[in-house]
């Protein structure tokens, strides 16, 4: 499973949903704690933000219950966090978060935080670093003969 944004959020809850449907799981710039947001996302700053964190997500107790960091004990696939360290829609706390518990819990992970890069990859090296370490997570986890050949 691959998402950015809040596919980075459904990367995460799929395992959790279908846990023997995925061998690993890519969080790009996901979301790991919908509080973390309602707090600290450029999201809740106007109007229509709030407005989707209220209608949306609901309450604090209504935002930890549908997180990741809810359910993380039935999270059980390896899982790639790749994050942007300024990123104002998806604070970069939801990675370090994700990666503290991953450590605590002992569970497999692979890691790329990027300076200066918001809310997914500007810069063409640092998109380059990305997919020159998805490929070999892909490949180390479901396979090489199950990956989708390069062009």
């Amino acid at each position: 499973m691959f998402g950015g944004s809040f596919g980075g959020y459904s990367s995460l809850m799929q395992p959790i949903l279908a846990p023997k449907l995925y061998k690993c799981a890519i969080d790009y710039a996901g979301v790991y704690d919908w509080r973390i947001g309602m707090d600290k996302s450029d999201t809740r700053r106007i109007k229509l933000g709030r407005t989707y964190f209220d209608e949306a997500i609901g309450t604090r107790e209504d935002a930890y219950a549908i997180s990741p960091v809810s359910m993380m004990d039935k999270f059980n696939v390896p899982v790639l966090i790749a994050h942007g360290k300024d990123d104002p829609r998806v604070p970069y706390q939801n990675a370090t978060d994700l990666r503290s518990y991953l450590d605590k819990a002992n569970k497999p992970y692979e890691w790329l935080a990027e300076p200066k890069e918001l809310h997914g990859f500007a810069s063409e090296a640092h998109n380059e670093e990305l997919w020159n370490v998805i490929v070999p997570f892909l490949g180390k986890y479901i396979g090489a003969g199950n990956a989708v050949p390069a062009k």
